[in-house]
C-alpha cells in the first residue's frame, strides 16, 4: 500500500534537544553527555492479574507512582557538584525534579539520589550516570 500524504503520513513533529531539560531542586542541569540527556521508567506495573486454573481473572490496579530518572551529565558539568550535594545531604522528604524529554513534562516532589556516578578517567572526558528515585511522579504529554 502506498503511503498517501494525510495527516498520518506527514511530519508529526520536530524534537529539538534545546527543548528538553532536567531540573534538581530548582537548578537546571546542563553539560549532558554526548548522547543522552535523561532517561525515565516507571518501577512498576500499573496492574497486575492473578488468574486461576480454570480462567477466573482477578485484575488488581497497583496506585504506585514512583520512577527512575536516570541522568547522563559530563564529567566536567558543574552539575555534577549538584547532585552531589543532593546525595550527601540526605534530605529527608527529598528534593523535587522537573523534566522534559520533549514529548513529556515529569515531575515528582520527592526525590533522592539511589546512587552517586561513578567516576574514572580516560583519552577524553567521560560521561557521569547518577541514579534518581522518584515518588509520586506525574507525567504529562506536551504533545497532544
Amino acid at each position: 500500500m502506498a503511503a498517501h500524504n494525510n495527516i498520518r503520513t506527514g511530519v508529526m513533529g520536530t524534537y529539538d534537544a534545546n527543548d528538553t531539560y532536567f531540573t534538581a531542586d530548582g537548578v537546571t542541569g546542563y553539560g549532558y553527555g554526548a548522547s543522552a540527556i535523561f532517561t525515565f521508567s516507571y518501577d512498576n506495573n500499573l496492574l497486575s492479574v492473578q488468574q486461576d486454573p480454570q480462567g477466573s481473572a482477578v485484575p488488581s490496579i497497583n496506585n504506585k507512582t514512583g520512577g527512575t530518572f536516570t541522568v547522563t551529565v559530563n564529567q566536567m558539568s558543574p552539575f555534577n557538584a549538584k547532585l552531589a550535594q543532593l546525595a550527601d545531604e540526605r534530605r529527608k522528604g527529598g528534593f523535587p525534579v522537573d523534566a522534559s524529554d520533549g514529548s513529556r513534562h515529569y515531575t515528582a516532589a520527592h526525590c533522592y539520589i539511589e546512587k552517586k556516578a561513578d567516576g574514572g578517567a580516560a583519552n577524553e572526558a567521560g560521561e557521569r550516570t547518577w541514579t534518581v528515585k522518584a515518588l509520586n511522579v506525574t507525567d504529562d504529554p506536551i504533545i497532544k
